[in-house]
């Protein structure tokens, strides 16, 4: 414990549902990630993530016995470069702002990292490119960066076409596919074995020798975005958008502030023709706004060539492609490995 962090007197202990839960739920709110478009969290309950996994573990940082800070770890059987292995992965980092720079970050970090040790082959997490704070805590833990999924927001104003469209699937089959034309992965978890209950649908198209699909997940009852802060350049198209006789027309939603984003994660995506894909992914975002859905986000890899395709098809102020870096870590002398292709399980996100 640093001298900063004992002067404060934080104590760093496992989660209890029925003592911490509520006043997690509340550092969620105070706890907002980016800069000119900001978002905060909202969660059913705070363990409702964790509970994705068979084992995981949450730590919580008190001080004077208030909760100013959270941590927690899930363990995962894995496929790490061709070799059965055990994985942490590491997730809801959160600080109370007011007690940020106090070392406690490093501090949660490091009692995950240590639960359970010996047993791990490796411990990752996912951030995203632009987290700094994130970054810097596990650049301290001899994190380094190994690998990269980035997702496309692709809005769901626009009309399905016409002809036929895609097949309902089963889950497993489209894994199957997935798996079949985007592997093999670096490292792999098998997501289908832990708890999928956000998932909402799958699908496959085929024409000809072409084939395409993916699986949507909904992460609004285990993680809600919400949104406290908007760019300049969203807030009046918002406004435009929202005006007489404008808002007859089918555009992008653009959520006000303190709304939810009402989205979808389109996983296990693959696709061997990009105009078949872009096709695909339009009818299922017709399916998604059928339910309420104003985006979905189409998680890919940099090395997928259907996704300029897909993209070319959407308003672009709508549509960025955001990256997120994996950091890792092992225990062995070596440096850690980069990574080809890491497979992301969409419970990770």
């Amino acid at each position: 414990m640093s001298s900063a962090a004992n002067e404060i007197g934080v104590e760093i202990r496992p989660y209890d549902p029925e003592e911490h839960n509520e006043t997690a739920l509340a550092l969620e709110t105070q706890v907002v990630q980016g800069d000119a478009l900001a978002l905060s969290f909202r969660r059913s309950t705070f363990h409702r993530r964790a509970e994705n996994f068979d084992d995981s573990r949450i730590f919580v940082a008190l001080h004077e016995g208030n909760l100013v800070g959270t941590a927690a770890g899930a363990r995962k059987k894995v496929t790490f470069l061709g070799e059965p292995a055990c994985a942490k992965f590491v997730f809801d980092l959160r600080v109370h702002p007011a007690y940020r720079n106090r070392d406690i970050g490093r501090r949660l970090a490091g009692e995950v990292l240590a639960w359970r040790e010996s047993e791990d082959d490796l411990a990752y997490t996912w951030i995203v490119d632009d987290n700094r704070a994130s970054a810097a805590v596990t650049r301290f833990l001899r994190g380094v960066p190994a690998a990269q999924y980035r997702y496309l927001v692709h809005p769901t104003h626009q009309k399905a076409p016409r002809g036929a469209g895609a097949d309902t699937a089963e889950l497993s089959e489209v894994h199957r596919l997935h798996l079949q034309h985007c592997g093999p992965f670096d490292l792999y978890a098998d997501p289908t074995r832990g708890n999928m209950g956000g998932h909402v649908g799958s699908w496959v198209m085929e024409r000809g020798l072409a084939l395409a699909g993916c699986s949507a997940w909904d992460n609004r009852a285990i993680l809600a975005e919400v949104v406290e802060r908007l760019p300049t350049s969203l807030t009046l198209a918002g406004s435009l958008f929202r005006s007489w006789p404008i808002r007859l027309a089918r555009l992008p939603h653009v959520p006000r502030r303190g709304e939810s984003v009402r989205s979808w994660y389109l996983f296990d995506c693959f696709a061997t023709d990009g105009t078949l894909a872009r096709e695909l992914f339009r009818r299922v975002a017709a399916a998604a706004r059928s339910q309420g859905i104003d985006y979905c986000y189409v998680v890919h890899h940099r090395l997928d060539t259907w996704v300029p395709i897909v993209q070319s098809g959407l308003p672009k102020p709508f549509a960025p492609i955001l990256p997120y870096n994996l950091w890792a870590r092992w225990t062995r002398p070596e440096p850690f490995p980069e990574l080809r292709r890491a497979y992301v399980d969409v419970r990770d996100i």
